[in-house]
């Protein structure tokens, strides 16, 4: 078995805050159309930044030898922004373990069951889910996945005042 942590991008990684806001404002001012189209790119990615510890924790979980994966709801049409993104802010990757949506339509927490599913399968022994979502949560506790984390930051408080004891190396 290989471990594993699996990320969430929106709102986990990167806050989307303006990102939601400059949207909803361009689909008043502009053609509705070519908005929609733009955002279904990626094109809006340029309004996010990365929360706290976005940069670090797939770093440190990739020097200890953790499988980065990242499952989001973001769809496949947002998949070059998304590299780019994670170039951009030199997050960790591998190409094959990035996983979006196909469409807008699918639910977001049963397709990430499914890739849970295809991914255990695979040998992918996940010891660490981070994601904002309460649903996605339960599902990852549902699937037996021992640490679960809805934000970054209180992953980082658990282990700084050792609630938990990790084989991360730190970087405090």
């Amino acid at each position: 078995m290989k471990k594993a942590v699996i990320f969430d991008i929106d709102d986990l990684l990167f806050t989307t805050k303006v990102r939601r806001k400059v949207y909803d404002y361009d689909k008043v001012k502009y053609d509705a159309n070519t908005v929609k189209k733009n955002y279904e790119e990626g094109e809006y990615f340029i309004y996010d930044s990365p929360l706290p510890f976005a940069t670090d924790l797939p770093k440190v979980f990739n020097d200890a030898g953790y499988v980065l994966i990242y499952i989001t709801g973001r769809r496949k049409s947002m998949l070059g922004a998304t590299f780019e993104q994670f170039n951009l802010y030199e997050i960790p990757y591998n190409k094959k373990l990035v996983f979006h949506k196909d469409t807008k339509q699918q639910n977001t927490t049963q397709y990430k069951s499914e890739v849970y599913d295809y991914l255990s399968q695979q040998g992918y022994d996940v010891q660490y889910f981070f994601d904002d979502d309460d649903g996605n949560c339960d599902m990852a506790q549902d699937k037996g996945v021992k640490y679960i984390y809805q934000t970054l930051s209180n992953f980082v408080e658990e282990v700084y005042t050792d609630k938990i004891k990790t084989d991360l190396n730190w970087f405090f």
